[in-house]
């Protein structure tokens, strides 16, 4: 499935199709931070994986992340919150400007590690990714700038 960074409609869901084609994510939970998206974390084909959620519904068992689809499969055995997909969708909404491109920057660092086999590696650029998203950059010409 080719992942539409659009924004999402409050209806939207995979197909049958694209369910079948997804990974499935293993021994997952959801993370709520008091700003910015909902976060998810667990194990995709045995690699450590953590994502910010654009959409999800627990319930029929899909999560979209950035680049993919995922089935969910079993849930992990800690906490973990509930969310609603309404919910996930507002959270999701991604900031524009300086922060999507250091994150894009660092995400495609993430990539490139992953396919040199340096999983953790990549799974600390994942997370620098993420925070980048939820980062709060000064404006240019305040105090700081």
């Amino acid at each position: 499935m080719a992942v539409d960074h659009s924004p999402i409609h409050p209806d939207w869901c995979p197909s049958e199709r694209d369910l079948a084609d997804a990974d499935v994510i293993s021994d997952w939970q959801v993370f709520d931070r008091a700003s910015g998206p909902y976060l998810i974390h667990g194990n995709v084909a045995g690699q450590p994986l953590l994502a910010r959620l654009r959409a999800m519904d627990a319930v029929v068992g899909w999560a979209l992340i950035a680049d993919r689809l995922l089935v969910l499969g079993e849930r992990s055995a800690g906490v973990s919150i509930a969310v609603l997909p309404r919910e996930v969708m507002q959270r999701a909404a991604a900031p524009a400007g300086e922060r999507d491109a250091i994150r894009a920057a660092t995400a495609v660092l993430a990539e490139r590690a992953r396919r040199a086999g340096m999983p953790i590696f990549a799974y600390l650029l994942d997370l620098a990714a993420i925070e980048a998203a939820n980062a709060e950059f000064p404006k240019r010409g305040g105090p700081a700038g």
